[in-house]
């Protein structure tokens, strides 16, 4: 491990740290049959690395390297850090506690930038760091960049209410009905999908007790294969904007 430490060392903008740890990865291997090598696809075990940046528009981001063929990579970003940046640079006061807002003072601005994110220019954004962590982009693969997907991304609607007296009322109403109303065919549907005959998956729903976290609550997840709708829940506090 390679790091320096964000607040101690200043740093606003560069690599902190990286990581290397063994994990399972889909890459090639050799085979022959019949006297004929040929390349088959394979679960193995190989060494990733994980760059951990400060970038001046998305703050703390990640980027992991797959360091066999194929090489892959993932970045992790934060929309809502990018957003307190945006706040920050157009001169909009809030209130973020880890990584929920409390506070906005222009709700309106706030969500105009939240509409932007998605439609970024993201292989321009993302093509640096792949050229920062894979040396074979300066040379062997040089002809050749990266093609760039969603491997997984989540959608939060925060609701800011004013009073905690407000939420406190209307918090267990919340869990219940998000437990006892939501069935397969309303789960499927927030998915934009319809269940049909030939649907073999299951929807699952999962409701968790949060109140051993530092911050005491709960979560309800409507779960149907790798896609989640999640409902997390704290408890009903409310601090209030200076």
């Amino acid at each position: 491990m390679h790091g320096r430490s964000p607040s101690r060392d200043h740093i606003e903008d560069g690599l902190i740290c990286v990581l290397s740890v063994l994990e399972p990865c889909r890459t090639f291997s050799f085979r022959s049959e019949k006297g004929r090598p040929f390349v088959a696809s394979a679960r193995r075990k190989c060494l990733f690395l994980y760059y951990y940046f400060m970038d001046r528009d998305f703050g703390l981001i990640h980027v992991k390297l797959q360091t066999w063929f194929p090489l892959q990579i993932q970045v992790y970003v934060n929309g809502h850090e990018w957003l307190a940046r945006k706040l920050k640079e157009n001169g909009i006061r809030y209130r973020k506690h880890e990584n929920a807002f409390l506070w906005i003072e222009d709700m309106a601005r706030a969500q105009a930038f939240s509409d932007r994110f998605a439609s970024l220019e993201w292989p321009r954004i993302l093509n640096p760091y792949a050229r920062k962590v894979n040396p074979l982009m300066e040379d062997l693969l040089e002809s050749l960049p990266y093609y760039w997907v969603t491997a997984q991304s989540e959608y939060s609607t925060d609701i800011l209410f004013k009073s905690a007296s407000h939420l406190s009322e209307l918090y267990p109403r919340l869990l219940s009905h998000r437990t006892l109303c939501f069935g397969a065919k309303e789960v499927m549907s927030f998915l934009g999908k319809k269940i049909r005959s030939q649907f073999e998956g299951e929807v699952v729903t999962d409701v968790s007790d949060l109140s051993f976290k530092r911050i005491a609550g709960s979560r309800i997840k409507h779960r149907v294969k790798q896609n989640y709708v999640g409902f997390p829940t704290m408890s009903p506090t409310c601090i209030p904007p200076r």
